[in-house]
């Protein structure tokens, strides 16, 4: 399985650390890990280079099959 890097940006660090609860901050990590596995990104640096709104759509439909 491939490594994903959540923690090489500040824009990940603010966010995940503005979350008080644990259990969402698992939760999130999680679910931001598997998006990024669909997308083949190995950073969330790469998450600001791409079209969003495309990529959520053909997530969800992908969740969905």
């Amino acid at each position: 399985m491939e490594t994903i890097a959540l923690s090489d940006n500040r824009a990940y660090f603010n966010f995940i650390n503005s979350i008080s609860s644990d259990a969402t901050k698992r939760a999130y990590k999680q679910n931001l890990t598997r998006l990024m596995r669909f997308c083949k990104l190995d950073s969330t640096d790469e998450l600001l280079k791409i079209d969003m709104q495309k990529i959520i759509i053909d997530y969800i439909v992908s969740l969905r099959n």
